[in-house]
């Protein structure tokens, strides 16, 4: 893995939904580069842009202007929304899951929709699912488990894919704090290996327990740069904002 190598880069990237009246707008010139090997975590309250910035560079939504383009197997940068399967997401509880079929099943069958072979995938997802206490729920339906249970069967179908980019919204909203720690230890590990982990979350304890480089979305169109003890005011310059009053480009702490 070379230094400094984007693993998720948007530009100039603007965003708005309908509204009643007229468009209301989540961000307006939003520019973000996240490194390979590099853990970022999005913070802020509800309705500011959190979901919305994942499934940009997802690739489940389109920007109304700029770009955003992620790093693919070949290591070119590629937009995430002509290249489906560039990314593993990991949404809330069982989005995602086919709650009819097993654990099993379900990662097979959503390995097969990646190009993968149903066995290889099993044997990938094995580590994973003993990590995370899942190994005696491979052939339980989906339908029988708890909510947290799913969330962790969604987490280990995202892992199990080896992308580049992993995505995760609110990851541990339905996990206990043993699961949490755990999940936080395995992207550590991730990033470790190269991968670029983004995460939108409420959950600061979960942010402090991964080291993630931190971004607070305070309002609407406004991302500013979170600092912590360990970080480098340099890295400040990875994030603007779409805010019109450039005096709110300052650099915010997560209080």
């Amino acid at each position: 893995m070379r230094e400094n190598e984007p693993a998720v880069v948007m530009t100039s990237v603007a965003k708005s939904y309908a509204g009643r009246a007229a468009p209301v707008p989540v961000f307006g010139d939003a520019n973000l580069t996240v490194q390979r090997g590099e853990m970022l975590a999005v913070a802020g309250r509800n309705g500011v842009g959190k979901s919305t910035l994942i499934r940009l560079i997802a690739g489940l939504l389109l920007p109304d202007a700029g770009t955003v383009r992620v790093v693919d197997a070949r290591g070119a940068l590629v937009d995430p929304a002509r290249n489906p399967g560039t990314v593993s997401a990991v949404f809330d509880g069982s989005r995602g899951l086919y709650w009819r079929m097993t654990v099993a099943e379900n990662l097979g069958y959503l390995a097969r929709l990646d190009g993968m072979r149903a066995d290889d995938a099993l044997r990938a997802a094995q580590p994973w699912l003993e990590r995370l206490g899942l190994a005696a729920k491979r052939d339980e339906l989906v339908q029988t488990l708890s909510k947290g249970t799913q969330q962790k069967v969604s987490i280990v179908r995202a892992l199990t894919l080896s992308k580049r980019v992993l995505l995760f919204d609110e990851p541990t909203t339905l996990l206990d704090d043993e699961s949490s720690c755990q999940l936080a230890e395995i992207l550590r590990e991730r990033c470790r290996e190269g991968a670029a982990v983004v995460i939108a979350t409420h959950d600061r304890e979960f942010m402090a327990n991964t080291g993630a480089r931190q971004i607070v979305i305070d309002a609407p169109g406004l991302l500013r740069r979170v600092l912590t003890e360990t970080d480098s005011v340099v890295a400040a310059s990875t994030v603007s904002t779409g805010a019109s009053d450039p005096s709110e480009d300052a650099v915010a702490l997560l209080r």
